[in-house]
């Protein structure tokens, strides 16, 4: 269940933000060029990123036994290490 959701918000987010970044760089006059989609792609990737590791988190410790539950993890995460253990691996 949690790779699905997983899968869909990811699939979601990816969709919504490329299109967006694209729409909104276009519209300020960058060319329809390959420029445009690298840099649309690397926004596209640090925001699935920041979406994505929570979900990531919860998934790995549900596969490794840590919880019966995904609301039993979330609560345990929350609860022992605080909300910013979901995005640990993001800083240094």
């Amino acid at each position: 269940m949690v790779n699905i959701t997983r899968g869909a918000v990811l699939t979601a987010t990816k969709m919504a933000t490329y299109d967006s970044v694209k729409h909104t760089l276009l519209r300020r006059g960058f060319s329809d060029d390959m420029p445009t989609f690298f840099a649309c792609s690397l926004i596209t990737g640090m925001v699935l990123t920041v979406v994505t590791a929570p979900l990531d988190l919860v998934k790995t410790r549900l596969m490794s036994g840590h919880g019966e539950s995904v609301g039993q993890i979330v609560r345990g995460v929350f609860g022992q290490e605080g909300k910013r253990v979901f995005f640990r691996a993001m800083g240094p």
